[in-house]
């Protein structure tokens, strides 16, 4: 009776490692306005693509200054030459595409003044980019900002409406994550 109890235990303990090693609950992870402007669901973005979470979810501003600035701790892990998107990972693995303006690849980064470059370690609320808002509006193109989770993690709108560059907008939940056994 004690060896079949014994045998048990260490089954179950086996079993039960195996099925949990290395997962811990993790905090939600909280991202900020890239820029001062006003906040809405991605699915208000004017551009269909964007609106319909073909990319990803996420939020939409629109902007009041050109002054873009990180939304979380990062990496950048794209820049495009036209200086109009770029993409970042923070430092729970969420991907971010930020892009500024609708259409305006087609304006081959000349309003735009990019800060930093693929592989820069960025600090949240650290200046990316400078845009001459004014610039696009005055080539016919929409100034909205789509900031798209693009590697399928849950979004949680936590502030909409008029916000001021830097405030926490969204919370993106994180409820497992690997971790090394040591």
């Amino acid at each position: 009776m004690v060896l079949a109890i014994v045998v048990a235990f260490i089954v179950t303990c086996i079993l039960h490692k195996r099925n949990v090693e290395g997962k811990t609950p993790a905090e939600n992870e909280n991202l900020a306005a890239p820029m001062k402007g006003t906040v809405a669901s991605i699915t208000e973005c004017p551009d269909p693509t964007f609106a319909s979470k073909a990319m990803g979810d996420g939020f939409v501003v629109f902007p009041e200054d050109g002054k873009f600035y990180a939304p979380a701790n990062a990496e950048v892990t794209m820049t495009f030459p036209t200086k109009h998107a770029f993409g970042l990972m923070t430092n729970d693995g969420t991907e971010i595409l930020v892009h500024i303006g609708l259409d305006t690849v087609e304006l081959n980064g000349e309003p735009f003044t990019m800060h930093v470059k693929k592989g820069d370690k960025v600090k949240k609320g650290q200046l990316l980019v400078d845009v001459d808002l004014k610039a696009i509006e005055a080539a016919g193109k929409e100034t909205a900002t789509a900031v798209i989770i693009t590697n399928g993690k849950a979004v949680n709108l936590i502030k909409s409406g008029a916000v001021d560059a830097k405030t926490d907008v969204v919370e993106i939940a994180n409820p497992v994550v690997e971790v090394k056994a040591a």
